[in-house]
């Protein structure tokens, strides 16, 4: 089995509160409006990531982990939607990794955005970033060993070491 790390971005080696300032609707969320907040989050993941910044600890400590690990494969598992995918993929290899491959990042499926201001019809799921993480890590589980997994997000780090998967929570 392939050695591999599994690192969050935002938070990690990613520094976006800028643009999350800028477009997302946090009260909607603490209102309880997912519909708006959703909304928001689709602009969000659209816009561009000029101003985002690179988190050089995050960078430094991903750079040791695979030189300490031996390995070379670093899969990004994150809660930004896949309609960020060129944006995120580009910022990436200019700022953390240039060999970076496009399937070694994994995002929120799209159709949670597909028909923006009406996201979640009553009794649909709402999207759990913890279950979306849990499900794909288990899914690099069957053909990989992961020596560590970063998040800044505790109940996800608290989740991967439920599974099995050592964690580290980044601040």
């Amino acid at each position: 089995m392939k050695k591999i790390l599994i690192f969050d971005i935002d938070g990690v080696v990613c520094d976006c509160s800028a643009r999350l300032e800028r477009y997302s609707d946090l009260q909607a969320l603490e209102r309880g409006d997912y519909n708006a907040f959703r909304v928001s989050m689709n602009a969000y993941n659209r816009a561009p990531v000029d101003d985002d910044i690179p988190i050089n600890d995050g960078i430094h400590l991903l750079n040791a982990l695979m030189s300490y690990h031996n390995t070379h494969k670093v899969i990004f598992l994150t809660a930004r939607g896949e309609e960020a995918r060129t944006n995120t993929l580009d910022w990436l290899r200019w700022h953390v990794l240039r060999s970076l491959r496009s399937e070694e990042l994994i995002m929120r499926p799209s159709y949670f955005e597909s028909h923006p201001g009406i996201l979640w019809r009553d009794g649909e799921p709402r999207f759990c970033s913890i279950e979306f993480k849990r499900e794909e890590t288990l899914k690099l589980l069957d053909t990989h060993q992961i020596s560590v997994a970063l998040d800044d997000h505790l109940p996800i780090c608290e989740m991967y070491q439920e599974i099995g998967v050592p964690a580290l929570h980044v601040k």
